[in-house]
Parts: structure tokens; sequence; C-alpha cells
């Protein structure tokens, strides 16, 4: 499987995220696909944005599910990033999904934010959309709301989903096997062990994870220090990569380069202490 580049809410580091102006942006830069949040307005609408405060993206202060789609579209979610977004409009799921249906090789990653009030509708009215778009075979949907992905799934058979998990290090690990059964999803870790070991980096200590957690809560280098994510939990085989380390993509040469020269300084100051 070849990797793909997917921006996430779009080219929001360019355009304001989770705009349509993002996403077109992201297409023209050479994205492979967009991600996208998905959450329900007051009046039962599927906007497109991230935080259910509107506060940092408009000029004034407020709620997506406490405010109509159409209150909505009438502030500027363009102006906080750019005076040349200025009007830029939240976009509606109905009208992202056309856009990205419309862009050749566009793929959708469809995050469903939970709602405040657990509406029944919201999932039924997210697959009709979908449905509609007629981009099934280019989209995931994906949630931290288990639940939302299995009323999907239900809906839906044919759609593809993806778990999204979170918490501290002990904790991110891979979905448990229920999970996995209950949504159709399959452990392709196992194959993509050799694509790994040429991702991931090795590096001279015993455990990738301990020397993290080091490296946040012990060392410093005239201020700064360096984050990654240890291999291991990559891998299906128990054991696996724990040495091993993913780092970030980063924006600017001279930030890696930093970043390289710390990691040098922890790795010989951890393997003298420990």
């Amino acid at each position: 499987m070849i990797p793909q580049i997917i921006a996430h809410r779009g080219a929001s580091y360019l355009a304001p995220e989770n705009t349509l102006a993002a996403f077109r942006k992201a297409m023209e830069i050479g994205a492979d696909g967009v991600e996208m949040d998905v959450q329900k307005t007051l009046d039962g609408g599927l906007v497109i944005h991230h935080d259910y405060i509107i506060d940092l993206h408009t000029d004034i202060s407020g709620r997506i599910y406490d405010m109509t789609e159409g209150e909505l579209k009438d502030l500027d979610f363009g102006s906080w990033k750019d005076v040349a977004y200025k009007d830029e409009k939240i976009a509606t799921l109905a009208e992202a999904l056309a856009l990205c249906r419309s862009m050749e090789g566009c793929a959708v990653q469809l995050e469903m934010k939970s709602t405040m009030d657990n509406d029944p509708d919201f999932v039924p009215r997210v697959i009709e959309e979908i449905r509609a778009a007629d981009i099934t075979d280019r989209l995931v949907v994906i949630s931290f709301n288990h639940d939302l992905l299995r009323q999907a799934k239900a809906l839906m058979p044919e759609l593809r989903v993806g778990v999204l998990l979170y918490g501290a290090f002990e904790s991110m690990v891979l979905p448990p096997p229920v999970i996995w059964k209950d949504l159709g999803l399959v452990n392709g870790m196992e194959d993509e062990e050799a694509a790994l070991d040429e991702e991931l980096a090795a590096l001279p200590v015993d455990d990738a994870d301990a020397f993290q957690k080091w490296l946040l809560e012990e060392f410093e280098d005239n201020g700064d220090t360096v984050m990654f994510a240890p291999g291991e939990p990559f891998y299906g085989t128990p054991g696996k990569g724990k040495n091993e380390v993913r780092m970030a993509y980063v924006l600017k040469q001279e930030d890696l380069a930093r970043a390289m020269d710390i990691l040098a300084v922890a790795i010989k100051k951890y393997n003298e202490t420990h």
C-alpha cells in the first residue's frame, strides 16, 4: 500500500481550516486527500467545523450546536486567517463532499463529532449525504466515538471506517479485537511491518517509550527537548520496534537539524545514566 498525504482540515497552514478554500488548496499543492470534521447545528444541519465553539474563527462568540445553519452561514469564517479569505463561509457537509467529488482522486477522511444531545438522526443524516455525494469509494468515516461508527456500519455495511484513539502513552494502543469485529476492521499491521521497517528509525536505546518519557520529564538542552512517536505501537508483533521511533514531519529544515542535535545529546546522556 502506498502511503497517502491527507491534509488535516485541508491545507490549514495556508488557508482557513475546514473550509472549501482549504480543501481546494490542499489538492492544489499535491495532497492525496483531505480530512474534515462534521457536526450538527441547532436545526439539524450538518456543517464542517472542528471546534464546538466558533470564537477562534469568527468575530463573535458562540457554539455550533446552539446556532442554526443559516446563522452560521451569515458569518465570516475566513478573515481570522487572512484578509484574502474574508467572507469565506462555513461549509455544509453536502458542499464539502461535492467539492471533493469534483476534484480528481481526492480521498476524504470524514470525522464525525459527538452530538451534545445524542441525536439519533445524526448518523443517518451523515450517511444520507455520503450516499448522495456518490463518493463512498474514496471516503473513510472516522471518529473517537465508536458508537457512531457502529451506527454508520449498520446503516451502510460497505462503508469504510477508522477508529480514533486518544490518551497517555500507556493507553495509545490499537483498538481491542472486539471493536475490530464490530466495525468490520482487520489488523493490517502485520502486513505493513516490512514497510514500517523502512519508515521507523532505530535508536541506540533499549526502550524508546521510556526514553521519550525521560525526554519530556527530565531532560532539556538550552530549554528545548524533542518528541517522537515510539515505534512499538505501530507493529502488530508484540515487542517489535521497542527501540524504534517515528519522527514528525516539520516545515523548516533548521528545526529538524536542531532536533537531531538535541537527540544526539539526549541519547548520550540517557545511556550514561540508565
